[in-house]
């Protein structure tokens, strides 16, 4: 069964656009947040119910007002206000989600609902997977697994780097309408898809990304991700390793796996994980 969309709006821009759900036997939506939480500063630590399988997403920031989330009742602000070098006590606000859906899927779509609020260094709409970090309790968290950062930190991460990841950076650098798309695997070669699509600040978008197991240039050794907003495709990324090699430990919104990246400054509306990839009609990437 296709599931209930938010508003008639966002069903009618999904109709126009042609997405459609595999067959019922393969399509389930396993995870929904919707960020409509009551109108207020998200403390550190506020969890965000999953409507679907009860693994709640969290707010994580430091305790200085700048840092601090943002909800308004229909989403959830994040200021941008540091990169992710710092300290949790000073770090500016991110949504962690659950360890592991990336790496429990063989297949994979990602959908968000998103508006960029200002141009930020190299900002993530999301990275999940995990830093090049380990064994530094200091800088991961007590019993943090290799690549880990938890908000038990008691100081900054230094430079880090990706070590696995699976990446939408809505700006490269500060410049405007330049996105990259990107993926890795134990340290490789980042592989990347470098993109000039149309983000208006202050406008809300709809974001897919899929991926799609033994299917384009690696064959049965990969797969295919690609990125549509609002209906189109803007690229395809294929690469050559399958999900369940990703070690996702941190599955982040508005965070980089690089520390010296900006946090985000973007409005979180909804966000939602498939067990399959969602297909475009009329842009079949398969």
């Amino acid at each position: 069964m296709r599931p209930v969309l938010k508003n008639p709006f966002r069903i009618n821009r999904l109709i126009a656009a042609g997405l459609l759900l595999s067959s019922p036997a393969q399509a389930a939506l396993v995870h929904r947040w919707a960020f409509n939480l009551p109108a207020g500063s998200a403390t550190p630590g506020t969890t965000i119910p999953d409507s679907i399988s009860n693994n709640p997403a969290t707010v994580w920031s430091g305790t200085g007002a700048a840092n601090l989330g943002v909800f308004n009742g229909t989403s959830l602000l994040l200021p941008g206000a540091t990169t992710g070098n710092q300290a949790p006590a000073n770090l500016s606000a991110y949504i962690d989600l659950p360890n592991g859906i990336v790496s429990t899927k063989t297949n994979f779509s990602l959908e968000i609902w998103a508006t960029p609020v200002s141009i930020k260094n190299w900002q993530r709409l999301f990275d999940f997977g995990r830093t090049d970090l380990s064994g530094n309790a200091a800088a991961q968290g007590a019993g943090a697994a290799a690549g880990e950062i938890l908000p038990t930190a008691t100081t900054a991460p230094g430079a880090t780097a990706s070590s696995d990841d699976l990446m939408l950076a809505v700006n490269r650098g500060t410049t405007a309408n330049t996105q990259r798309f990107a993926a890795r695997l134990n340290g490789a070669a980042e592989l990347q898809s470098d993109t000039a699509a149309t983000l208006a600040i202050g406008s809300e978008y709809h974001f897919v990304v899929t991926f799609l197991d033994g299917v384009g240039t690696y064959g049965s050794s990969g797969g295919r991700m690609a990125w549509y907003q609002n209906g189109a495709l803007v690229t395809t990324l294929d690469v050559n390793f399958h999900l369940n090699s990703i070690e996702d430990v941190n599955n982040w919104l508005g965070r980089s796996q690089y520390a010296g990246d900006s946090n985000a400054n973007i409005r979180y509306n909804e966000v939602r994980v498939y067990d399959h990839a969602m297909s475009v009609s009329a842009l079949d990437v398969a």
